[in-house]
Formats: C-alpha cells, sequence, structure tokens
C-alpha cells in the first residue's frame, strides 16, 4: 500500500491520524474481547509473577480483565485475588 501523505495539510494529517487510531483501537478492543471470551469461570489459568509460574482459578470475567482465585499469596497482592488486565495491543 503506498499512500502519499506528503501533501496533505497539518489539518488533514491529524484527521488521517485519529482515523487510524481509532480504527487500530477499534481491532485491539474485538481481539481482546475475542480473548476474554476464551475464559468461563472456573477455568484454570497460569501466569507469571515474581519469577514464578502461578497458577489460578478464574473467578470473574470482566469487561477489560479477569478475576483470578490463588492459593498463592504474591508481594504483589494483598491477598490471594489477582486482577489480571488484558489490553489491546499499543495501548
Amino acid at each position: 500500500m503506498d499512500i502519499q501523505i506528503e501533501n496533505l495539510s497539518l489539518r488533514e494529517l491529524v484527521e488521517l491520524h485519529d482515523k487510524i487510531a481509532g480504527r487500530m483501537w477499534e481491532l485491539g478492543r474485538t481481539e481482546l474481547n475475542a480473548k476474554l471470551g476464551e475464559f468461563q469461570i472456573g477455568d484454570p489459568v497460569s501466569f507469571q509473577a515474581e519469577g514464578k509460574t502461578i497458577t489460578a482459578t478464574v473467578i470473574r470475567v470482566n469487561r477489560k480483565t479477569l478475576s483470578v482465585r490463588s492459593n498463592v499469596i504474591l508481594n504483589l497482592f494483598q491477598d490471594k485475588r489477582a486482577i489480571i488486565s488484558m489490553y489491546p495491543p499499543g495501548r
């Protein structure tokens, strides 16, 4: 794809930027929703924290995050419940 931007004004470039950024956010959000949709309450999960692999169970699927419960208490968390944030690429 060859897009000629050299002749665009500042206003046109800003408008193009806003459209591109909006589309990227949309695509990232769609990908995030698809990934979160793969999880259900009760699913086992694992993640890296403090150099260890932590296993946990999904206790809630939120709009942008998963809430999980583990038997391991980490310095990162004050209790055994953790919220794992998932962000679209580029955010």
